[in-house]
C-alpha cells in the first residue's frame, strides 16, 4: 500500500508521491534530495467551494493567501468563477475589488485577471519570467475570466 498524505491545498488524501492533486489539480510539495520537502510554487484556491457569499469568499481569500505565503508559495491561482449569468459573478467582482487594497498594504505583489493572462501580453510575460512554473498550466488557464493569479 502506498503512503498517503493530505493535499497541500484541498486536504484530500492523496498518494505521498504525487506532484499534482487528482482532486483540485494543485501542485504539491515533493520530496527532494536528502528527504527535504520542496515547496509548491503555485497553489490553487477554489473560492466557489461551498457556495459562499461574496464577503465570506473575500475573508477566505485573505486567509488562504496568508497560508500560501507561510508554506512558501509564489503564486495563488484563485478560482472565483465568472457567474452563472455570464456577466460576472459577485465573488469575482468582490475579489478583484479587494486585491488592489491587499497590494497597497504590501500583502501581495500583484495580480493578473484570468482574461488578461497569456504569454503574449506584457503582464503574462513578466509573471512567467518571475514564476516559470506557471507555464505548466498556461494552456488551461489563459484567457480564463473565472480565475485570477495572485503573486505573493
Amino acid at each position: 500500500m502506498q503512503p498517503m498524505r493530505a493535499c497541500d491545498v484541498c486536504g484530500n488524501d492523496i498518494a505521498a508521491s504525487v506532484t499534482r492533486c487528482p482532486f483540485c489539480a494543485s501542485p504539491q510539495r515533493v520530496t527532494g534530495s536528502g528527504g527535504r520537502l520542496k515547496r509548491a510554487v503555485v497553489l490553487t484556491v477554489n473560492l466557489e467551494a461551498g457556495r459562499p457569499d461574496a464577503a465570506t469568499a473575500v475573508h477566505r481569500l485573505e486567509a488562504e493567501l496568508m497560508g500560501a505565503r507561510t508554506i512558501g508559495a509564489r503564486v495563488v491561482r484563485v478560482i472565483h468563477g465568472y457567474g452563472s449569468s455570464g456577466r460576472g459573478g459577485r465573488i469575482r467582482d468582490e475579489v478583484r475589488r479587494h486585491l488592489p487594497a491587499l497590494r497597497r498594504r504590501g500583502l501581495i505583489r500583484g495580480f493578473v485577471a484570468g482574461e488578461d493572462w497569456a504569454e503574449t501580453g506584457e503582464e503574462g510575460r513578466e509573471l512567467l519570467a518571475r514564476v516559470p512554473a506557471l507555464r505548466d498550466d498556461l494552456r488551461t488557464d489563459r484567457y480564463n475570466p473565472g480565475i485570477t493569479l495572485v503573486e505573493l
